[in-house]
């Protein structure tokens, strides 16, 4: 399973939520993204707590973008991924072996959600897939 594939379960999240946060109602796709949010943070803390990843970090505020095709093969999204200074070192030593190209894309994804997760880099949902770019930065661009 893939990142990604967390967001086509929204609808069966949100069938089962029905919460008020501080007063305010809040939709129950927003809770559900916001539950989806919080548990990569956490877990991407975990995995890759100490590594601040401000080479990716910095690539994707000087202005570059990478998009994971909803529709695009492995390899067609995996050499996307190569293009970001960093990310396959990353994979590498997280998953501590040679990853076939499915667990790279996979964790790729993971870390990309979890610098999202953190504020660090920016994401938005597009009819072709997931688009990660400049974001709000943090000044303090450490990962707890």
């Amino acid at each position: 399973p893939r990142m990604g594939d967390l967001y086509f379960a929204l609808p069966a999240i949100t069938g089962k939520i029905e919460l008020e946060y501080e007063g305010e109602v809040r939709g129950n796709e927003e809770v559900a993204r916001e539950l989806i949010r919080s548990a990569t943070a956490v877990s991407f803390s975990k995995h890759l707590g100490g590594d601040e990843c401000r080479d990716i970090v910095e690539w994707f505020n000087s202005g570059h973008q990478l998009q994971i095709s909803a529709d695009g093969s492995t390899s067609q999204n995996l050499g996307e991924v190569r293009r970001v200074p960093g990310l396959m070192e990353r994979i590498h030593r997280m998953v501590d072996q040679r990853p076939s190209d499915e667990l790279a894309l996979s964790a790729a994804e993971f870390i990309l959600e979890g610098l999202h997760a953190h504020q660090l880099i920016g994401r938005s949902e597009e009819r072709e897939g997931t688009l990660y770019g400049p974001g709000r930065v943090r000044r303090d661009t450490a990962v707890m």
